[in-house]
C-alpha cells in the first residue's frame, strides 16, 4: 500500500517594503545646493584647511620638539650684487640654524606654499614687506633679512632680525670676512649668535656642535647652493651639473653628495 503524500503548506507571499516617499527621505544639507555653489564651497574649505594646517605645522613643530618650545624663524632672500654669493650665504645660514637647539625654521617648501596662499609668485624674491607679510602670516617669531656685498676676495655680510608682528628691527649682525674660507666661518659665527639671540631652549655653554657646512671652499658651497635651489624648483636634471661642480671643488664636502 502506497502512503499518501504529506500535505504541502501554501506558499507565503514575499514581503516587499513600500517605496519611501521622496519627502520622507532624509534630506542632505547640500541636497538642493547647485553644483557650482557646492564646488565653490568645497574649494573654500580646502583652502582654509590648507592655510590652517600650514600655520599649525610651523607652530606645532615649535611646540613639540624634544628640546622644548622653539622660536619659529623664516629666512628671507639675501640681497646683493652677486646673487649666487648671496644664495650661498643664505644656504650656509640655513644649514647652521636648522641644527640649532630652540630654533625651528620654516622650510623652503613651506615658504613656497605660503607664497601661493598670499598670492606671491613662487619665484619672487622674499624681501622687504613681502618677507614680513609672509612671516606674520606663518606665525613666525623672527624674520631674517640681509645683504651680502663682495669686497675684494671677501665680503661684507649684514643680517637683520625683525619682529614680523610689529615690523620692528630687533638686532643687526655684521661680518667682514677677507676671503672665501673666512666667509663660511663668518656665517657659522653669525648663525651661532642668531641662535643664541632667538633660541628659547636652555643653552649648555660647554657644548659646541660641529659646523653643518663641512667645507672651507666657498666655490663648492656656491655650486651646492645653486644645485639645491634648482632642484627645489623641480628642475632636478639641471641641478646635476652644479652639484657635480661642488664635488669637484671639494670631494669631502658631505652635503654636496646628497
Amino acid at each position: 500500500r502506497v502512503p499518501a503524500p504529506a500535505p504541502v503548506a501554501p506558499a507565503q507571499p514575499l514581503h516587499i517594503p513600500p517605496p519611501v516617499a521622496p519627502e520622507a527621505r532624509r534630506s542632505s544639507p547640500f541636497g538642493k545646493m547647485p553644483a557650482r555653489r557646492l564646488a565653490l564651497v568645497g574649494v573654500a574649505l580646502a583652502v582654509a584647511l590648507a592655510a590652517t594646517a600650514l600655520v599649525a605645522r610651523g607652530k606645532g613643530d615649535a611646540a613639540t620638539r624634544p628640546d622644548g618650545p622653539s622660536a619659529l624663524v623664516v629666512i628671507g632672500d639675501l640681497d646683493g650684487p652677486d646673487p649666487v654669493l648671496a644664495l650661498a650665504v643664505r644656504e650656509a645660514l640655513r644649514a647652521e640654524l636648522v641644527n640649532t637647539s630652540g630654533v625651528s625654521l620654516i622650510s623652503d617648501q613651506g615658504i613656497r606654499e605660503l607664497k601661493t596662499l598670499t598670492r606671491l609668485p613662487t619665484d619672487a624674491p622674499l624681501r622687504g614687506s613681502a618677507l614680513l607679510t609672509l612671516a606674520n602670516r606663518s606665525g613666525a617669531h623672527v624674520a631674517i633679512a640681509g645683504t651680502v656685498v663682495p669686497v675684494g676676495e671677501g665680503a661684507q655680510v649684514v643680517l637683520e632680525l625683525f619682529d614680523p608682528s610689529s615690523t620692528t628691527p630687533l638686532r643687526t649682525f655684521t661680518e667682514r670676512p677677507v676671503d672665501g674660507p673666512a666667509a663660511l666661518a663668518a656665517v657659522d659665527r653669525l648663525a651661532r649668535l642668531i641662535g643664541r639671540t632667538v633660541s628659547r631652549a636652555p643653552r649648555d655653554t660647554l657644548v659646541r656642535p660641529l659646523p653643518a657646512v663641512t667645507t672651507s671652499s666657498l666655490a663648492a658651497h656656491k655650486s651646492y647652493a645653486l644645485a639645491r635651489q634648482t632642484a627645489a624648483l623641480g628642475r632636478r636634471h639641471d641641478a646635476i651639473a652644479p652639484a657635480e661642480r661642488a664635488v669637484t671643488h671639494d670631494s669631502t664636502f658631505v652635503l654636496a653628495h646628497y
